[in-house]
């Protein structure tokens, strides 16, 4: 037939179709072309946190390019993503920073006499510092070498001597052997 027109997928015409058609002189099928969308904010989050109790801080709101999201090459949204302003701007009274407490030993040292190690502590509580005021700088923990001085070593007897000389060439002399206290001395 002349001017037959088939929408769809040629390839699942039916034998119908195939016999009632001699010839195609146009097939139509759908195409996925989409045309692109330029990109809009949607709402605006609450505002966050302050960022400071007292003496001026700052809160953000944010917002995000979704609705839509900019797609097939489409213009991506146009303006801040985030907001920002100035809050709780009143001067902050009684800032109190915070100071170390005394070192304070932990236990004993790790030995009694040759070196051993001391663990301290301490607080940030001398005072404590107060909501707005700083906090303590630096380590809370610390070890220092204790009891250094040698350990004592007891003394020890080293060999026996060979034996002396008889004090008598007969009847009843004397022999004697000693040793010195020099292992270790």
């Amino acid at each position: 037939l002349e001017g037959c027109t088939v929408t769809g997928d040629p390839a699942e015409l039916s034998g119908r179709n195939k016999k009632n058609c001699e010839a195609l002189d146009e097939i139509l099928v759908p195409c996925a072309v989409s045309c692109g969308a330029d990109g809009k904010y949607g709402k605006w989050s609450d505002w966050g946190e302050c960022s400071a109790d007292c003496g001026g801080g700052v809160m953000v709101k944010s917002r995000k390019c979704d609705s839509p999201a900019p797609s097939f090459g489409g213009a991506p949204c146009e303006g801040p993503d985030t907001e920002e302003k100035e809050c709780n701007t009143k001067p902050c009274k009684d800032v109190v920073d915070g100071g170390w407490s005394e070192w304070q030993p932990v236990g004993e040292c790790s030995a009694k006499c040759g070196g051993g190690e001391l663990a301290f502590t301490r607080s940030c509580d001398n005072p404590k510092p107060s909501k707005t005021g700083a906090d303590c700088e630096g380590a809370d923990e610390k070890t220092e070498k204790c009891n250094t001085d040698p350990c004592p070593v007891d003394g020890g007897f080293g060999a026996w001597s060979d034996w002396s000389k008889c004090s008598k060439e007969c009847e009843g002399g004397e022999q004697s052997q000693t040793r010195k206290c020099d292992s270790p001395a």
